[in-house]
């Protein structure tokens, strides 16, 4: 029996489940599901990982290394990447392309993520940072444009939201820090107390630095927190799927059929969403094979886009294709 209360992306789908009369049980204390539907063998879940998503396509989108080999290899557009061997050759990174990012090759949610790095001593922090969380550390010329993730479900792309890294705004009374505790407890009390990242203070006053986490900013002033625009981090996302070129969304449907994913969130940073692929100036950043749903179906003024119920309908559908 499940004692601990389900996270965002299970409670999304056992309320679908529950729309359409089926029934689920957890495995043990997981967010493992397996669903009975109406007719047929049982589905078996975790969060939106399903089997309409291939293996291989699981290992290449959770391992960014061989994601960038791959994209390379298709002259699919990636930024310039290498795997940390020594910091001579980091530094050397350094120096060729000015700016750049650290991240581990196989962490989700935006964890361990150092953005727009430009001298030395910030490059071995953030090497040693990420570490301690991964194996494999990849550091990344840091391209321009705005962050964007593509929800692919079959050969649709269901929505595009632009991603904002997480924020607070002064109020001139409270510390950085204080108002990023109000904004978690705010974030918890929107989601009805179903389990999420919050916004991390460690790495918080890592990145502004613990002078300025102490500090009470200006009336109104924006101070950004964290490097990542990953929602599961506290970011926040505006919608603008009507505004993206169709090319783009293209794009991302391509990505993801390459991989073998039917349910994927493909992130790329674009210059000009209106614009064509060849000079929207885009680049793939991240395939995640277990995209969040949150942005899309419990938005904070309680419009939906019913991604859930499309992705199980997409299950249904890979189900009757392997009959035939």
């Amino acid at each position: 029996m499940k004692t601990k209360p389900p996270g965002v992306n299970s409670k999304l789908f056992t309320d679908e489940f529950d729309r359409r009369g089926w029934t689920y049980k957890f495995i043990g204390d997981t967010s493992f599901l397996v669903i009975f539907p109406d007719s047929g063998d049982p589905f078996i879940m975790h969060g939106t990982l399903s089997e309409i998503n291939s293996a291989t396509g699981y290992e290449i989108a959770e391992n960014k290394d061989l994601l960038y080999g791959l994209a390379e290899m298709l002259k699919i557009p990636v930024p310039k990447t290498i795997v940390y061997s020594t910091a001579e050759q980091a530094l050397l990174f350094l120096e060729s392309y000015k700016k750049v990012v650290v991240k581990p090759a196989d962490t989700d949610h935006g964890i361990g993520v150092f953005v727009g790095i430009t001298d030395a001593d910030e490059l071995q922090r953030a090497i040693q940072t990420v570490q301690r969380l991964s194996e494999r550390v990849i550091i990344q010329q840091f391209c321009n444009g705005n962050d964007y993730r593509f929800l692919v479900v079959g050969e649709e792309v269901l929505a595009v939201v632009n991603r904002v890294p997480a924020f607070i705004v002064g109020d001139g009374i409270r510390t950085v820090e204080e108002l990023v505790v109000a904004k978690n407890i705010s974030i918890k009390q929107i989601l009805d107390g179903m389990s999420r990242l919050e916004i991390s203070l460690s790495e918080t006053e890592e990145f502004i630095g613990p002078e300025r986490f102490k500090s009470i900013p200006e009336l109104d002033e924006t101070v950004q927190l964290i490097g990542a625009a990953n929602v599961s981090r506290g970011g926040e996302s505006v919608d603008c799927t009507a505004e993206v070129h169709e090319e783009l969304k293209q794009f991302a449907v391509s990505v993801a059929k390459l991989l073998r994913l039917e349910v994927a969130g493909i992130d790329i940073l674009i210059d000009d969403i209106h614009m064509p692929l060849s000079s929207a100036g885009a680049v793939l950043i991240e395939a995640n094979k277990m995209p969040g749903l949150r942005m899309h179906d419990l938005q904070a003024d309680g419009t939906t886009i019913n991604a859930t119920a499309k992705i199980v309908d997409q299950m249904v559908l890979h189900r009757k294709r392997e009959l035939l």
